[in-house]
């Protein structure tokens, strides 16, 4: 650890959390940690052809549910399938 983060349990501005497999550009197929934040103010078309995927993390935002400590937890899953 860095010791940057104060707070390992602190609730961040995260509305979702999970792993994936990257399905673009030039790390397509690897494995990654996907974090949605909330909080967003850029207030996007999001109506059919709007370019945000994610209207309710601006329009009703929701308190974030998520800690650096579930993040690592992500990041482990990742890193137990890359050996």
């Amino acid at each position: 650890m860095l010791g940057r983060v104060k707070n390992y349990d602190k609730n961040l501005p995260i509305v979702e959390l999970y792993t994936a497999v990257q399905s673009e550009g030039s790390r397509a197929g690897y494995p990654t940690v996907v974090i949605r934040t909330t909080g967003c103010t850029h207030r996007c078309y999001f109506g059919e052809g709007g370019w945000c995927d994610s209207w309710y993390t601006s329009i009703h935002a929701e308190k974030g549910k998520y800690t650096f400590n579930d993040i690592k937890k992500c990041m482990m899953i990742i890193l137990k399938y890359q050996k």
